[in-house]
């Protein structure tokens, strides 16, 4: 789905999704960047869209982790997370928008 390699990631929550332990976390380096911190109060607003919009994922993700912090869409200029979901292996199965 992605050309991103995801390298490292941080979890900041765990939560049980039907039969699933999901964890929801930050993307903290790929291939390509590095980030290094995320702004307080960004990392709880991110769990709180994830948990909202987790049914929107394949079943069996091993987690949700925010790829990009809020910004606004260019389309419609709504503030949104580009959140992603991974397998165990780290490998992008799927990306999506939360808009908050």
């Amino acid at each position: 789905m992605s050309t991103i390699r995801i390298i490292a990631t941080k979890v900041i929550r765990r939560f049980k999704f039907g039969t699933d332990k999901i964890k929801i976390g930050i993307v903290t380096k790929t291939d390509r960047w590095e980030r290094t911190e995320v702004d307080t109060g960004v990392d709880d607003q991110f769990v709180e869209a994830a948990k909202k919009n987790i049914s929107q994922f394949p079943s069996g993700i091993d987690g949700v982790y925010m790829k990009e912090t809020p910004r606004p869409d260019r389309k419609d200029n709504r503030t949104h997370f580009t959140a992603l979901a991974l397998n165990r292996k780290k490998e992008v199965l799927d990306s999506l928008h939360f808009r908050i």
